[in-house]
This record gives structure tokens, C-alpha cells and sequence, in this order.
């Protein structure tokens, strides 16, 4: 909802996502969510977070870190305020992917959807997935993906998982992401499970879900659909071969990818299972 002053233009309304960039706004609330739920205005926790972004991130000389509890505030604030736009987002990762260090994995999902929170509220372009920030603004989109990487893991299909997880990573770089790698990772998520429901590594991808159709119910126009998904990153003048012009490959086609392979994942999976050819192995 738009507060009042915003309705009645007396302030300029954000209307474009935070892509390249971090407002003021969006950085102050991202250091009130870290020092609220790390620091917790406790000196101790203070004294141990300085310790560990100093070894972990910033990579300064401890025995250099200030001792008093308000200078060690003042010098994390500083260093962080400083912060490039995307370093603030690999502060935040280093942290989620260390978070052991300070707290147990509950606590860290609830500090992950408070980031998410943030990154909502002040309109910025990522959302934290599976420990990266991704280009990503739909909170639908965001859980299409997080069903298909634990699918693929309840169901011990990994080269499909970690081809998952590479297309975020290449999606997360910062600062320039890597649509290209993003979207080739995607659609090998496809191809992985394709082989895999098939049991042959040897055929085209076309003939390779001919036969898991011949075993599950998959719509046509949708099997169809994807076959032409596959041929635009396949063919010979697809994706995955020629160097096409790199204005034609971006944060879109990258998103589009990753949310369409993770969408069929999810539905190929779901009738495999119902079919009785997969069981969840992981859980």
C-alpha cells in the first residue's frame, strides 16, 4: 500500500526495481535486519560478529579490530555502509552460508525471510533462494524453484539438482551475472531427468520423452512446448552452440529458464511419481 505522501506526489514513488544498484533505504533496512537478529545489542555478539566478518569477508588483521562495544558497532557500520551495491548482497551470502557459526538452521530461515521481507518492501530486483540472491520479484516464482531443487533431492535425482543450483549460482554473480551459463544449466536440469526417467543416455531429447510419455500421462502441448524450449537452447544455432549476440540473452530469458524448467520439473516429477516409477529417497 502506498503511504499518503506517495499518493499525493509529494515524494517520487520507485517504480524501478532495484537491479543495479541499492538505495539508501534498501541498505539502512538490510543493517537493521543484521543487527537486530546477529548482534542482538549484546556486547558478546557483537564482539563475535566483528570476528567473524573480519575473518570471513572483509579479511582484516584481528589483532587491528577495535575492543570497546561502541566502536566495534561504529566500525562494522562503516565498513558496511561503504559496501559496493552487490557486496552487501556477498556479506549477506557469507553470512547464510556460515550461519552455523552464530545460530541453528530455524533461526536462519527466519532470517532469511526477513531479508526477503526487506527486499520486498524496498523494491529490489533479488530475493535470497537456496543461499544466493537471485534476480527474482515473485514469491510464487521463488517457491516454483525451491520445489524443484528439493524434489530433485527427495528423489536423489543430483546431476538434475546441481544443474538447479548452478543456473541460481550463475544468476546470482554479482556484478554481472552470467544469463548465458544460467539458462544452459536450466535446461540440462531437463535433460538430466529426461535421461534418467528414461534409462537411456543415448537418444535425442525428443525421443527420450517420447518414451517417458509412452510411461506417464504428459499432455502434448505441453511435452511440445518443451521440446521447442529444448531446441531454443540446443539447436545449431541455439544457446548452447553458436555465440549468438549477448543482447539477446538476458535477466528475462535467464528468469523465464530457470522458472520453466523448474515448473516442469516439479509437474514431470509429480506424475513420475503417481506413476509409480520414482520414490522419494530423501527426506
Amino acid at each position: 500500500m502506498k503511504t499518503f505522501s506517495e499518493r499525493n506526489n509529494f515524494v517520487k514513488v520507485t517504480n524501478i526495481i532495484q537491479i543495479n544498484d541499492i538505495n539508501d533505504a534498501l541498505r539502512q533496512s538490510l543493517w537493521n535486519v543484521l543487527h537486530e537478529e546477529i548482534m542482538n545489542n549484546d556486547d558478546k555478539d557483537w564482539s563475535k560478529s566483528l570476528k567473524f566478518f573480519s575473518i570471513n569477508y572483509f579479511k582484516c588483521p584481528i589483532h587491528t579490530l577495535p575492543t570497546s562495544p561502541s566502536s566495534r558497532k561504529k566500525w562494522l557500520y562503516d565498513k558496511f555502509i561503504k559496501l559496493e551495491w552487490y557486496k552487501v548482497y556477498d556479506l549477506f551470502e557469507v553470512l547464510i552460508s556460515n550461519y552455523d557459526d552464530f545460530s541453528n538452521k530455524d533461526d536462519c530461515n527466519i532470517l532469511i525471510k526477513k531479508i526477503n521481507t526487506v527486499l520486498e518492501r524496498e523494491v529490489s530486483g533479488y530475493r535470497l533462494v537456496n543461499n544466493s540472491f537471485i534476480g527474482i520479484t515473485n514469491d510464487a516464482e521463488i517457491e516454483i524453484i525451491d520445489e524443484a531443487i528439493q524434489d530433485t533431492y527427495n528423489n536423489a535425482l543430483l546431476g538434475a539438482n546441481n544443474h538447479l543450483k548452478s543456473a541460481i549460482d550463475h544468476l546470482s554473480l554479482k556484478p554481472m551475472p552470467d544469463y548465458r551459463n544460467s539458462i544452459k544449466e536450466s535446461i540440462s536440469a531437463i535433460e538430466s531427468i529426461v535421461i534418467k526417467l528414461s534409462n537411456d543416455n543415448s537418444g535425442k531429447f525428443q525421443k527420450l520423452l517420447g518414451d517417458i510419455k509412452e510411461k506417464i500421462q504428459i499432455h502434448g502441448a505441453l511435452s511440445s512446448a518443451f521440446e521447442k524450449l529444448y531446441g531454443y537452447t540446443s539447436d545449431d544455432d541455439g544457446i548452447r552452440h553458436a555465440m549468438i549476440n549477448d543482447a539477446t540473452v538476458g535477466f528475462d530469458e535467464a528468469k523465464y529458464m530457470l522458472i520453466s524448467c523448474s515448473a516442469f520439473i516439479h509437474y514431470i516429477l509429480m506424475k513420475a511419481s503417481a506413476a509409480g516409477i520414482i520414490t522419494a529417497k530423501y527426506k
